[in-house]
């Protein structure tokens, strides 16, 4: 007879057997993405909290080819524009009722003489994070580098709404491991 206290615990699956746990499982990572790609797509842009410093980042990465210094500006004449012309700050009031023309005007606007993308000063937030987060962002920004900073914006807050989605399914992987037990 075989011992099995002595034997390896077996890391688990990635998809559960059961079929309930698999449609659980598909419909709370896809609520995960939509409910993300929702808010990324609805969110004032440069509303979410520190996400201009994440812009700023990004764009360094890709105008500078290296994460940003300490000692050297980051924001861009490109981030401001986009403020004024999203009228950013009417959101502090609360929810935005009040609009002029068609949504989509702004957009020849964001891509004039005023969307240099050279960081300049203030300097940035003594606090640096590591580039893992960033370079595949940062892709993202190179890809679409002749786009209008709105639609640049929406297209990396979609991938952090994937890796939020990734992150859901990792904790079902996690959870798995500690409990030991396939649902």
């Amino acid at each position: 007879m075989v011992d099995h206290t002595d034997l390896p615990r077996r890391r688990p699956r990635l998809f559960p057997r059961s079929r309930w746990a698999q449609v659980s499982l598909l419909l709370l990572v896809a609520f995960a993405l939509l409910r993300s790609v929702l808010w990324a797509s609805v969110q004032p842009a440069f509303f979410a909290p520190d996400e201009d410093y994440h812009w700023n980042y990004i764009n360094y990465l890709v105008v500078d080819h290296t994460v940003p210094s300490l000692n050297k500006g980051e924001y861009t004449a490109e981030l401001y524009a986009t403020q004024v012309l999203t009228h950013e700050a009417w959101y502090f009031k609360g929810p935005r009722t009040q609009y002029n023309g068609h949504p989509h005007q702004i957009l020849s606007e964001l891509s004039g003489p005023n969307a240099s993308r050279t960081p300049t000063l203030p300097k940035p937030r003594p606090v640096l994070h590591p580039p893992a987060y960033y370079l595949p962002a940062a892709l993202i920004d190179k890809i679409l580098w002749s786009k209008v900073s709105v639609t640049r914006l929406t297209a990396m807050r979609w991938y952090s709404a994937a890796l939020g989605a990734l992150t859901v399914y990792f904790a079902y992987l996690l959870a798995a491991a500690i409990l030991a037990r396939e649902w």
